[in-house]
């Protein structure tokens, strides 16, 4: 079956699939809850209250859902008109395919079959064809490195041939110099570049400003490869390999898995200057996003459910001279690491089965900083602005207690939902369980177990009163004990998890846990990095 037949059998299933949805229908459904307090300062939360919204003439309507088991069948339909769109999205790449077919003409197809041609009888993959076929044993790992050296020198060398003429030759337009001259000519230099493919060597046009003496070399700007020698492809591998391992483990794998070879140091060069070009990349999303933000004339719709930001912090060792100055946790004072700011922005907009929240697919992205908690603020409100955070029916800052984490949450997040991480509060309730009963383990255990069950039910006034009341018994445990009271005592609003459960909403920061473990574990904490 040829690409044509293949693409109008799938064309088929697909028309197919599109008669079977019937009952489909645009927009979202979720539940809400609505909480009051009383004047006597009970809370009284009703609900929940399932809402449909959709999109009509570019503003949000909304209704809500009364009769039982109508959100049912709406998630139902929605599920079907996302799918509607799937398979239309899918017809129309298919349709687009056959027209270029169709459009195919025989020369070129006849152009196509003469450079396979050229292709097969290279002189290096006839030998190693030859030397495999003539072999008494077939040694599939030598033939394959041997075909893929063979191929990757057959593309060097015409590659090399379609750079011919790119970058040189006469200009229709004239070379302006950044001081304002107009440059000239100085004829054809070689340089050679290090691409996926090998080393390929190139001419380029080289002008010289009159005025102060300055070179360009338009060919290297339109390739994109001004002061460096290397492919833009190749420089995306050496950084994307430079971020995940050392720098002399990047260089190793470029050799083994793609046949590249490139120094250590030339990785750690590459990958530090792609990482600049990202950073002001985002200095200028950031900007404009906050930039647009605070023009905004009127409320923007709200078509994100429920909004999160997380954020954590944690230590990395430094060398000394970036930590000179800088006090730390040591006896004497000094410091041997700086702490890494991580944050991260993503969008919940269903449940799971089990009516556990559910994070959206590609919808979390990262900010990271070695800087005061101040300026970091600043960059975690400005990724929330660009991601849609004027766009959120609920917003929810979750973290642990850090007196910075809650001071960027009540400084660019005024009104979001705060809530402690659930496994940061139960270590301190361990804690509190352990200062209470330092001699009797099986207290401890029994405590901690049942304090747990009351965390989770958001009972903190439980937990305080039978603390305190072993404080009357035990005055002689408070240095250790009252700490942690203070603590359950200061957080409590945070901490009410199940009213945060029966909401749908997250009580741990496992996302940006994770992203500490892995984004700043394996990056800036290993030998090498």
């Amino acid at each position: 079956m040829n690409q044509n037949e293949q693409i109008r059998v799938r064309r088929q299933r697909l028309l197919e699939e599109l008669a079977q949805l019937e009952q489909i229908r645009r927009g979202t459904v979720v539940e809400q809850f609505v909480e009051r307090v009383c004047e006597d300062g009970t809370r009284v939360r009703k609900g929940p209250y399932v809402l449909y919204s959709f999109k009509e003439k570019g503003k949000t309507v909304s209704r809500r859902l009364p009769k039982k088991g109508e959100a049912k069948i709406y998630r139902k339909q929605i599920a079907a008109f996302r799918r509607f769109q799937e398979v239309t999205a899918e017809l129309l790449k298919l349709g687009e395919q056959l027209s270029d077919l169709a459009l195919c003409s025989e020369k070129d197809a006849q152009k196509n079959f003469a450079l396979e041609v050229d292709l097969a009888k290279d002189r290096e993959v006839s030998w190693v064809l030859e030397r495999a076929l003539g072999a008494a044993g077939f040694d599939l790992e030598a033939v394959e490195t041997a075909l893929r050296a063979a191929v990757l020198s057959a593309g060097g060398r015409l590659l090399g041939k379609l750079l011919e003429g790119v970058g040189s030759g006469r200009r229709d337009e004239p070379v302006i110099c950044k001081c304002g001259g107009r440059m000239e000519s100085r004829g054809l230099r070689s340089k050679e570049l290090s691409t996926i493919l090998g080393k390929v060597s190139w001419r380029h046009s080289m002008f010289q400003c009159p005025r102060c003496g300055a070179a360009r070399y338009p060919g290297d700007e339109e390739l994109d490869v001004q002061d460096t020698g290397y492919s833009p492809a190749l420089r995306r591998m050496m950084a994307r390999m430079g971020g995940k391992s050392t720098f002399k483990e990047a260089s190793e794998d470029l050799r083994i898995c793609a046949e590249v070879k490139v120094t250590a140091k030339a990785v750690e060069r590459v990958a530090e200057a792609v990482g600049q070009d990202m950073e002001q990349w985002s200095r200028r999303e950031h900007e404009q996003a906050v930039r647009r933000y605070a023009e905004q004339a009127q409320p923007t719709e709200k078509t994100i459910p429920t909004f999160y930001v997380q954020t954590d912090g944690t230590g990395v060792p430094m060398t000394r001279h970036e930590l000179s100055g800088r006090r730390g946790k040591q006896p004497d004072g000094s410091a041997r690491t700086r702490e890494v700011k991580l944050g991260c922005v993503f969008t919940q907009t269903s449940l799971d089965k089990e009516g556990r929240p559910v994070r959206d697919p590609d919808s979390t992205t990262f900010v990271g900083k070695i800087e005061p908690a101040e300026q970091f603020g600043e960059q975690l409100f400005a990724e929330a602005v660009r991601r849609g955070l004027d766009q959120a029916h609920r917003v929810v800052v979750l973290g642990d207690a850090a007196t910075w984490i809650k001071n960027i949450a009540e400084t660019h997040f005024p009104g979001a939902t705060q809530i402690l991480d659930l496994y940061h509060a139960r270590e301190h309730v361990d804690a509190l369980a352990k200062a209470l009963y330092p001699d009797n383990n099986k207290k401890v255990s029994r405590y901690r177990d049942q304090w747990w069950q009351q965390l989770d039910q958001g009972n903190i006034g439980a937990i305080l009163a039978q603390a305190r009341r072993r404080l009357k018994t035990r005055p002689e445990l408070s240095d250790n004990a009252q700490g942690e009271i203070n603590f359950l005592d200061n957080h409590k609003e945070r901490m009410r998890y199940a009213h945060f459960r029966e909401q749908g909403l997250f009580v741990g920061s496992g996302v940006i846990e994770a992203a500490c473990g892995s984004v700043i574990g394996q990056r800036l904490k290993q030998s090498g990095m």
